[in-house]
């Protein structure tokens, strides 16, 4: 068989899909090849001409996009992966209270913090902005200050929120690209990142 790889496929107008799927079509055509496989996640959404005989379908089973300037709901796709953490402490916070190493995050109103238990020992990405989102409750809820080894802080000021609930990090309500966003990285980078230390609970659903 013979099969190529689409170096930008997550650009579909860019000229060298047109350059690199025409060397190929030149190279299937000097051996009779039993097989070809072209289409990556991002060819096989928006060149379906170019599947071939295999198709490599990645990015696009988990549910996120493989295209930055398309959400994964324009393309009808659905989270199949939700992370998840629970509640460990819930304190309030007064004006000028700092949250987090280094100080650099202060409070500017009084209110209510939660601490999750998740951290970047985890693969929850330590470089997460504050304001980076996490959904609780049918809310987007703003991270405060920096991401620890073990342990991150949201702000619920508002809310009704218990020690042991849990709080989705990514997945059904809150796109993993979303939050890749935040991070200044890629959806591939956050679900590829999680450490050993999590649980995994594979849930068989029917469509």
């Amino acid at each position: 068989g013979l099969m190529t790889h689409m170096a930008c496929a997550d650009e579909p107008d860019h000229p060298l899909n047109e350059q690199q799927m025409s060397l190929f079509a030149q190279v299937a055509q000097t051996h009779d090849f039993a097989q070809l496989s072209i289409a990556n996640s991002a060819t096989l959404l928006t060149r379906p001409e170019c599947r071939g005989d295999w198709v490599r379908p990645g990015i696009m089973m988990y549910g996120a996009s493989p295209i930055p300037q398309l959400h994964a709901h324009q393309l009808g796709l659905q989270a199949v992966m939700e992370l998840t953490a629970p509640v460990l402490a819930i304190r309030n916070v007064k004006v000028g209270d700092c949250v987090g190493y280094g100080a650099t995050w202060q409070a500017e109103r009084d209110g209510k913090h939660a601490t999750i238990a998740i951290g970047y020992g985890d693969g929850y990405p330590r470089h997460a902005k504050s304001g980076t989102p996490v959904w609780f409750n049918g809310k987007k809820h703003s991270l405060v200050g920096r991401v620890s080894m073990d342990m991150i802080c949201i702000d619920v000021t508002g809310i009704d929120m218990t020690v042991g609930d849990h709080v989705e990090l990514w997945g059904e309500h809150l796109p993993v690209d979303e939050v890749a966003k935040w991070c200044d990285t890629i959806g591939y980078d956050l679900l590829t990142r999680l450490s050993q230390r999590v649980e995994y609970n594979y849930v068989a659903k029917s469509v």
